[in-house]
């Protein structure tokens, strides 16, 4: 089963609690894909011995994660499950940080909780998506 984590990195402080949760919460191999409009930045690995690759591709911000993620895709479209993830800040919203760690905590569920959804998308091959 191949696995892959798409994640739109557009806010670095934000990557940092996201990297350690993607560590914490997968416990099945997976690589990682990550888009992210921020020049030269360094992006730290997730921690984490179930990560069997990292890809980075510079990518325009546009659509806000969409056209990243498209581009993503574009590059990467051998997996049988994807999770899609972005360092989502929402400056905009009073509650944009519990908003974000809601939205982490459905798709990311604890440790062994992540394994239980892989395992079900494996079983059944219509469940084709898992949403917040």
């Amino acid at each position: 089963m191949d696995i892959a984590v798409f994640v739109h990195v557009h806010y670095l402080d934000v990557w940092a609690e996201l990297s350690r949760l993607i560590a914490e919460r997968i416990n099945v191999p997976f690589r990682l894909i990550v888009t992210t409009s921020l020049q030269d930045a360094v992006l730290a690995k997730p921690d984490t011995i179930q990560m069997t690759s990292m890809e980075v591709i510079a990518v325009e911000n546009r659509g806000r994660d969409i056209l990243p993620f498209i581009r993503a895709l574009a590059q990467n479209r051998d997996f049988d499950i994807g999770l899609k993830l972005h360092t989502k800040k929402s400056p905009q919203r009073s509650d944009g940080d519990a908003w974000r760690n809601e939205i982490y905590q459905q798709l990311m569920p604890s440790h062994g909780a992540t394994a239980e959804l892989v395992a079900a998308m494996t079983a059944d091959r219509r469940i084709g998506l898992v949403a917040p």
